[in-house]
């Protein structure tokens, strides 16, 4: 859910701009297409800034979304001009399968045994189509001056002391992963989510806000017009001047991870195969999950600061990309019936 904030860093997509053009096939630079913003600013200072100065190849930034990136490296497919793009798991899935981005070498890629299991993320072919930069997690958080028990389990939003104080994430924000994981949650099948909309409905009059970004719930939560909402962590470690908690219930959640891609036929695949080594490994690793306040996903990687602990990343579920890419127009027309009218009375 990114903000991919990720979001998972489900949607932390800034405005599209260029910071640095590329002047075209060089062996001593390379380009990134990533994201904007505070994730942007982090990037140079842990990565392209210690990768220039390690290597002196210099890192040409292009700021956007995933989705946005993903396609602009689609209208350059003739000529590719990126070299490497940061996305959310589904839109690598994506990219991979329509020849947008080529399987990682792990020959040259030595970092990638640094990895968690859920970090290497395979096509159908069995290539790694991108290697993970750390891992989000759907749980819950909550104003603990308002919430005066102690949540535990996601059937706890359904508690009547909640009435009209809890928020929830809208599947085009959350790229659907909160519609699968309800579904999941209630015993249903990635084919047929009504279960999930029965469980998601029986939050009933809970329920007093469908929000869209993570400015808009963590405004509501400041102001206290909602008390609780499902939300990445990432997001929850944004929320100032009140007190709350995060937690993974005890049902598990959703993991969603941001990975990086390499660009198929790209300016500089030598230089580019180098800079996603040099980021995976456990100093960049742990630098930048520390200024991000993201679990790392990497083993070996030393960072303090996320409200995930290891035991709630072994009770996390990677989504089912695929199925959800293939299904998402579907649920989100579902949503808009079935879910958005508890937020609307």
């Amino acid at each position: 859910m990114k903000t991919q904030i990720l979001g998972s860093l489900f949607a932390t997509a800034a405005a599209f701009a260029l910071v640095a053009a590329p002047s075209g096939a060089n062996a001593d630079e390379i380009t990134m297409a990533t994201w904007g913003g505070s994730f942007g600013k982090a990037f140079q200072k842990h990565w392209t800034g210690p990768f220039e100065a390690a290597t002196g190849t210099k890192v040409n930034l292009i700021f956007g979304g995933s989705a946005t990136n993903k396609q602009k490296v689609a209208a350059e497919q003739a000529s590719p001009k990126i070299d490497v793009l940061t996305m959310v798991t589904g839109d690598a899935i994506d990219a991979y399968q329509r020849g947008l981005t080529v399987a990682l070498d792990k020959g040259k890629i030595p970092n990638l045994s640094q990895l968690r299991d859920l970090a290497i993320k395979k096509g159908d072919d069995g290539g790694i189509l991108g290697a993970g930069l750390w891992v989000t997690a759907l749980g819950i958080a909550y104003r603990t001056d308002k919430v005066t028990w102690d949540m535990k389990k996601w059937t706890d939003l359904s508690d009547s002391r909640l009435k009209n104080k809890v928020g929830l994430p809208s599947p085009k924000y959350s790229n659907a992963h909160f519609v699968w994981w309800s579904n999941q949650l209630a015993g249903g099948s990635p084919q047929d989510i009504s279960m999930g909309m029965k469980w998601l409905k029986g939050l009933g009059t809970n329920v007093i806000l469908e929000f869209d970004g993570s400015v808009q719930v963590l405004k509501q939560m400041a102001q206290g017009e909602i008390w609780a909402a499902p939300m990445l962590d990432v997001t929850a470690s944004r929320i100032k001047g009140v007190p709350y908690r995060f937690f993974v219930p005890a049902e598990g959640g959703s993991a969603g991870v941001d990975v990086i891609a390499q660009v198929k036929n790209s300016p500089n695949p030598a230089g580019a195969m180098k800079f996603i080594n040099f980021i995976i490994d456990s100093k960049p690793a742990g630098a930048i999950c520390g200024e991000l306040k993201v679990k790392c996903v990497n083993k070996n990687a030393k960072a303090s600061g996320s409200l995930v602990s290891d035991a709630d990343v072994d009770r996390l579920m990677p989504p089912p990309e695929a199925i959800i890419n293939a299904k998402k127009g579907e649920w989100l027309e579902t949503w808009a019936k079935e879910i958005t009218p508890l937020s609307k009375r």
